[in-house]
């Protein structure tokens, strides 16, 4: 999609409905996989400049983020986590 910064990635259908997702974090540049509900057609649509939330109803935001990004729900905690739980960790000697 032309301006969105998108993960590297490769997805490998199965016939049941799921999918095997494979990207690279856009933050981390860590490859990690997810499964999820998600059929070529869906795929396309969305490739086909139908909104994420529309096309993929179905999955959580976690994982439509993944989809875009390649960002796991863990990378997205760290990266974004508010600051007093910085500084809680670091006085908490963690």
């Amino acid at each position: 999609m032309p301006g969105m910064v998108q993960a590297e990635k490769v997805i490998t259908f199965f016939e049941d409905g799921t999918a095997d997702v494979t990207a690279r974090s856009i933050l981390s540049g860590d490859i990690n996989t997810l499964r999820v509900k998600l059929t070529p057609e869906q795929y396309d649509q969305w490739q086909g400049g139908i909104h994420i939330q529309v096309a993929l109803f179905h999955l959580s935001a976690e994982e439509r983020e993944f989809l875009i990004s390649g960002i796991t729900p863990a990378e997205w905690e760290e990266e974004f986590k508010e600051p007093d739980e910085v500084v809680g960790r670091e006085e908490s000697g963690e």
